[in-house]
């Protein structure tokens, strides 16, 4: 084992985000430029192109916008985890709270 946390997308300021993951920061950085590239410039391309239907149904703009599509999809449900995550363990500590009060009186 490396040592490496492979969860993955990882951002600073998560439990997941360990000074050990640099070399995963790095990726996560190349993948997130790339990601910006190809969005950018898929966006470019729709906007200029001649016959935006046509272009929309070619193969190579299909393909980059799965890429892009799971990228971001892969975010939002990485937030939400985070997200659920925080809840709940705020309703841990109310509960743990609740048993102190409720046992001290």
């Amino acid at each position: 084992s490396s040592g490496i946390n492979a969860e993955w997308p990882l951002r600073p300021g998560s439990n997941h985000w360990r000074e050990k993951d640099v070399p995963l920061k790095i990726i996560m950085v190349i993948e997130s430029l790339c990601t910006l590239w190809i969005t950018t410039f898929l966006i470019m391309r729709f906007y200029w192109s001649e016959n935006r239907y046509k272009f929309a149904k070619s193969f190579m703009a299909i393909m980059d916008a799965f890429v892009v599509a799971s990228y971001f999809v892969t975010l939002v449900l990485f937030e939400l985890e985070t997200f659920l995550e925080k809840k709940q363990e705020q309703k841990r500590k109310k509960y743990r709270l609740r048993l102190c009060v409720d046992t001290t009186a």
